[in-house]
């Protein structure tokens, strides 16, 4: 990095960037050549090329001028930044499985409105991944998919989601044939990885006994965080939400003191703070646009090059932690990314056979009193 601070011109030269060159642009082609040459051998390279790769525009040299993009903020004239009015323009992105997609149960605003009248309503577009048929097992008990599902087609979401506010909305439906082309892309990718030096690690070892248990199915739900996140790409937003498919918002997400302007520098991620089980909550997440970016990943190149992280942290855990993806992602937003545990007012639905809909006893137990006592309000009981 010195070395190519001291002559960025020559890393110019040699990769055929146009002028003016930063020093971020010259390390992250480096990073893309030694890809390329195929010479990461040990895990410390290939995490120093993930740093390279990961560089944020705020490292760009100052003699730099700013990139212009084609994106689009979808902020009008009248939306201007107000102090502790949150974000001007929101991107909800929704991903999981068809059969247990909860929609239709909440009928009032997708983002809390402003108790001032000089804050402008945010923009809000909404995009929704989601995969027919099954990517993991039911839970324990009697418990079927929303009654409604059988019944919902991409333009009864959009209607629902813009009956709530939503600006625009963008469905993709994916099948099992394509997942299956998922999984052995990924796995091919992942299990071929190998290491030496400071450690040596048999990626496919690390990957058997849990493939179809956890590796498959955690992997697929990555990947459909990376696919919806990824039809966000044309366009930016001040705000970025992520919602499992089976969240329940008792209250409608409120973003009014969302910082905005002290976290465009940096990643910022807010997340549940109840039911976390040993790591960050990853049902639910409100970033900036490089959380987002450092969550779910901007090119599927980055996508792969995670789970190949995933499967390397995963093989330092004993057998009952392995593959575990809280563990995983608080370990990725450890290293740049700053934090904040808040009570998000949601919790996760399902349906019973008897179509009443209830919150599992795991879920049941650490969710907070206030809580509790709201279910009987709108009918939830629990399994």
């Amino acid at each position: 990095i010195l070395q190519a601070e001291s002559d960025h011109s020559k890393l110019r030269c040699f990769f055929n960037l146009p002028p003016p060159v930063s020093l971020a642009d010259g390390l992250r082609a480096m990073s893309h050549w030694v890809r390329k040459q195929g010479k990461i051998n040990a895990t410390a390279e290939f995490e120093a090329v993930e740093v390279l790769e990961g560089i944020p525009p705020a490292w760009d040299r100052a003699d730099k001028p700013m990139k212009q993009t084609a994106k689009v903020e979808h902020t009008g004239p009248e939306m201007l930044a107000r102090e502790g009015c949150g974000p001007q323009s929101v991107a909800i992105m929704i991903s999981g499985q068809l059969s247990r997609f909860i929609y239709q149960d909440q009928k009032g605003p997708l983002i809390a409105p402003h108790n001032s009248s000089r804050c402008a309503t945010p923009f809000v577009d909404v995009y929704i991944a989601l995969q027919k048929g099954t990517m993991s097992k039911p839970w324990r008990g009697a418990v079927s998919e929303p009654p409604y599902t059988r019944n919902t087609t991409v333009a009864e979401i959009e209607r629902w989601y813009k009956m709530r506010g939503a600006n625009r909305v963008f469905v993709k439906v994916v099948d099992d044939d394509h997942m299956k082309g998922i999984d052995k892309e990924l796995l091919n990718h992942v299990s071929t990885r190998r290491f030496s030096r400071n450690q040596k690690v048999d990626m496919f070892k690390v990957i058997e006994p849990h493939y179809e248990g956890r590796w498959k199915l955690n992997a697929r739900m990555f990947y459909m965080r990376h696919l919806v996140y990824g039809m966000t790409l044309d366009r930016t937003y001040k705000a970025y939400t992520y919602w499992r498919e089976d969240n329940f918002f008792i209250s409608p997400l409120d973003l009014s003191d969302f910082p905005t302007a002290d976290s465009s520098t940096s990643p910022f991620v807010l997340v549940d703070q109840f039911c976390e089980f040993g790591s960050f909550s990853d049902k639910i997440y409100v970033t900036n646009q490089l959380g987002a970016s450092l969550l779910f990943d901007n090119s599927w190149l980055d996508f792969v090059n995670k789970m190949v992280r995933w499967t390397l942290f995963a093989s330092k855990w004993e057998s009952t932690q392995n593959v575990q993806t809280e563990a995983f992602l608080q370990d990725v937003m450890s290293t740049t990314a700053t934090v904040e545990r808040r009570d998000l007012h949601r919790i996760d639905v399902r349906y019973k056979d008897d179509d009443t809909r209830c919150v599992v006893n795991l879920y049941y137990k650490c969710i907070p009193v206030e809580t509790k006592l709201s279910l009987a309000d709108v009918n939830i009981t629990q399994c």
